[in-house]
């Protein structure tokens, strides 16, 4: 990821982000457990979209990396649009 994707796309464009001062959201799907150190420390991201239990519970997550970086979202929106408002809540 270092040696072909950052160097070239991902840390100019974080870099422009942050130039008037604005936050970088990275927004992805999938797993991402060996790459999220680069993408916090190296890119520079200052927040992370998009969390699924199935991938990695958002309590690790949290446990992980909650003094480093915001988490945004931690609900599977497949599954929520499939429960009644009372399972959800479950």
């Amino acid at each position: 990821m270092r040696e072909y994707h950052v160097p070239r796309l991902l840390l100019a464009i974080v870099d422009l982000v942050h130039q008037p001062g604005k936050h970088f959201v990275f927004r992805s799907c999938g797993y991402l457990e060996q790459a999220m150190v680069d993408l916090i420390d190296y890119v520079g991201i200052d927040a992370k979209r998009s969390f699924e239990d199935a991938i990695m519970p958002v309590v690790e997550i949290k446990r992980k990396y909650g003094g480093r970086i915001p988490k945004i979202g931690g609900v599977n929106v497949n599954v929520r649009a499939r429960l009644l408002e009372d399972e959800f809540r479950k």
